[in-house]
């Protein structure tokens, strides 16, 4: 390298730098998200309101904020992957195709996958009660 000649970036970083951008945009969404569902399931009631036994069998059922939270677990944890494996293809194709800035595509793709998700969630509810 010559002296007094300025160090760039390589072209691959800079091109990298904006999907990183909308990719962690589209992780801070469903963190937030998350964290809304975690709050909420924590305010529910720890108990059966009308006395009935708790807990999973026998006629028993769990307790609302219990039953939330295993809901998140099983439910929402495994959708909550997809979501973000297709808001972040979609952020990505976003910068790279379209030229929209990393905030914007990682927020519109944010928004796109997520309905999709719960979409897909109420389908497999709604198949898995009919079954």
């Amino acid at each position: 390298m010559a002296s007094g000649t300025p160090s760039t970036a390589t072209p691959r970083r800079g091109r990298l730098r904006p999907v990183m951008t909308a990719l962690g945009t589209v992780v801070g969404w469903h963190a937030a998200i998350a964290a809304a569902y975690l709050l909420w399931a924590l305010t529910l009631p720890g108990h059966n309101p009308d006395g009935q036994c708790e807990g999973i069998g026998w006629g028993c059922t769990p307790p609302p904020r219990d039953l939330a939270l295993l809901l998140g677990a099983f439910v929402g944890v495994p959708l909550s992957l997809v979501s973000t494996t297709l808001a972040a293809a979609i952020g990505a194709w976003m910068v790279r195709r379209r030229g929209v800035t990393p905030l914007r595509a990682g927020t519109v793709a944010a928004c796109v996958a997520v309905p999709v998700t719960a979409v897909g969630a109420a389908i497999l509810y709604g198949a898995n009660v009919v079954l």
